[in-house]
């Protein structure tokens, strides 16, 4: 395992930025911490991002619960909280 991912398991794998970003973000509004794992040379090679994917590994303690997110986001029937607004 890559240094300083002990603890962390592979949670899903993607070959889109925006989409990784997006889950990132949905897991830390939950509470739950995820690193993305991509490499693309520094933005030198972006073609890279596509073929070796994006990986998103959470914590061995939050993986079933942010399972039960993914799960969620990847069927559509995630929903923002109630209470922000957009005005």
């Amino acid at each position: 395992m890559m240094n300083g991912m002990e603890g962390k398991v592979l949670l899903y794998e993607t070959s889109s930025l925006p989409e990784a970003e997006i889950l990132r973000g949905w897991f830390e509004s939950n509470g739950i911490q995820a690193i993305l794992h991509h490499d693309d040379c520094g933005g030198v090679s972006p073609g890279l991002t596509f073929s070796r994917g994006i990986r998103i590994f959470v914590e061995k303690k939050d993986e079933s619960r942010a399972r039960i997110l993914l799960k969620e986001f990847l069927e559509g029937t995630w929903e923002e909280d109630s209470d922000e607004s957009d005005y």
